[in-house]
């Protein structure tokens, strides 16, 4: 019931992350995303694995939740690493991995932490909807430098940002939020992190309590995307409408 809908205001990046992990670790998210498991690999998931994928290296599983995608992957032939910023995911990922005999590396690790020390991968693969659910452009961009330098030479990166259509209408108030944003991003100061198309979402899975929301950004543009891959040193081709990229190191 709050008269702008959100705070002009979300907080830090950290905290904002922080939150995230928060969500994805209530039980009733636990207990969804486990389930998700015997689902198996989605319709573009396996698009990619019979092209672009279709070489059985070693794949970055980025998001992996309680381990759907790397069950999966690593069920195919793969070499898997998944990460998570929710520890009782990866918990979850380990047993699930676990239970059908899989030897699959699950870590407790933000994406733009990802370092060479994991080693190099043939393919870095997003869970959908990864992409909007950092907090900053910078830590956006931050984030994709880090994943691009784990790619072997001509490793891809397979990128989920979903874009909105310019038809879609969120409200007066909404509008009226991220004009506020935006007028205190050109206002003298430190610390005003929060950017026009920043949200708080209710519902990151069928159960969700919606007491507890969490960040996401809206794009709004498929051409916003695409320059903060350009930021980040990455070329590639938008797949689906844009909602995928395919991206290599430049």
């Amino acid at each position: 019931m709050h008269p702008l809908v959100w705070p002009v205001d979300l907080g830090s990046a950290e905290l904002l992350q922080k939150a995230m992990a928060a969500k994805y670790n209530q039980e009733q998210e636990i207990r969804y995303f486990s389930e998700q498991v015997k689902e198996g690999l989605d319709e573009i998931e396996r698009s990619l694995v019979d092209g672009p994928m279709a070489k059985r290296g070693r794949v970055l599983d980025v998001g992996c939740g309680g381990g759907r995608e790397a069950i999966a992957l690593a069920k195919l032939g793969y070499r898997v690493v998944g990460i998570d910023i929710a520890s009782r995911m990866i918990e979850t990922a380990q047993i699930n991995a676990g239970r059908e005999g899989l030897d699959i590396v699950f870590l407790t690790l933000a994406a733009h932490k990802v370092t060479q020390r994991l080693g190099g991968f043939d393919h870095v693969l997003t869970t959908p909807s990864f992409y909007q659910c950092i907090p900053t452009k910078e830590l956006r961009i931050l984030t994709l430098q880090a994943l691009a330098s784990v790619l072997e030479q001509d490793g891809k990166l397979f990128l989920s940002a979903p874009w909105v259509s310019p038809g879609y209408r969120y409200g007066l108030r909404a509008y009226l939020v991220d004009w506020l944003r935006h007028l205190c991003r050109h206002m003298p100061g430190e610390g005003r992190m929060t950017e026009s198309g920043d949200r708080l979402l209710g519902f990151v899975s069928a159960v969700s309590d919606p007491k507890f929301p969490v960040f996401c950004h809206v794009f709004r543009r498929r051409e916003t995307i695409e320059k903060e891959i350009l930021e980040a040193g990455l070329d590639g081709e938008p797949l689906w409408n844009g909602m995928w990229w395919e991206l290599r190191k430049r």
